[in-house]
C-alpha cells in the first residue's frame, strides 16, 4: 500500500491538522490508541499494518493500555472523520487477514 506521503515531515503535518480540527470528539482512551496508530504509522509515512492486538499492547507497556474494543472504536471514528482508510486483506489460503490503515492529507472541504 502506497503512503500519501513523500516525506516524515508532510506525514506529521497533516496529523498534526486533522488533530487540530478533530481531537476533542476523541475520547482519551481512543486519544491513546490514535496516538500508538500514529506511532506504527510512522516508519511508513502514513500507512500502518500492524496487528491490533500489537497496539493494544503496546498502549500496556507505554500508558497504562486500553481495551481492543476502544482501538476498533478509535478506528471507525477516525475513518468518518476521513483521518484514516482502512483496506483489509485476504490470506492466500483464503479468510480474512490483517488489515492495513492509511491516514489521509489533510483537506478541510
Amino acid at each position: 500500500m502506497k503512503a500519501h506521503f513523500y516525506t516524515e515531515e508532510a506525514f506529521q503535518k497533516a496529523v498534526q491538522m486533522h488533530l487540530a480540527f478533530s481531537y476533542e470528539q476523541f475520547t482519551k482512551g481512543e486519544r491513546i490508541a490514535l496516538d500508538q496508530l500514529i506511532r506504527s504509522s510512522s516508519k511508513n509515512h502514513g500507512v500502518s499494518d500492524a496487528l491490533i492486538c500489537k497496539m493494544v499492547q503496546a498502549t500496556h507497556n507505554r500508558k497504562g493500555g486500553i481495551s481492543r474494543s476502544t482501538f476498533e472504536r478509535m478506528l471507525r471514528k477516525a475513518q468518518k472523520l476521513a483521518i484514516i482508510e482502512i483496506h483489509h486483506t485476504i490470506r492466500k489460503e483464503g479468510g480474512n487477514g490483517h488489515s492495513i490503515y492509511r491516514f489521509q492529507p489533510f483537506d478541510r472541504h
